[in-house]
């Protein structure tokens, strides 16, 4: 089970972390949780500047062009 407060909350699969979309630094909300072992958001993730900001663009995911 995944505990994203924040929107633009997302993990990277090769160090678990979250990340902000918004700027794709770590986001500074978060604690490391010893039920599963993973960085969770805190509930103060909700009140951040970036989260009340306008709606994120989804970046293009790298690939094969078809």
């Amino acid at each position: 089970m995944d505990f994203m407060i924040c929107k633009h909350g997302y993990r990277k699969l090769k160090d678990n972390r979250v990340y902000c979309k918004k700027d794709d630094a770590l986001c500074v909300h978060v604690y490391m949780c010893q039920l599963n072992c993973r960085w969770q958001q805190t509930a103060q993730a909700g009140d951040c500047p970036k989260a009340a900001d306008a709606p994120v663009e989804e970046k293009p995911k790298k690939g094969k062009k078809k």
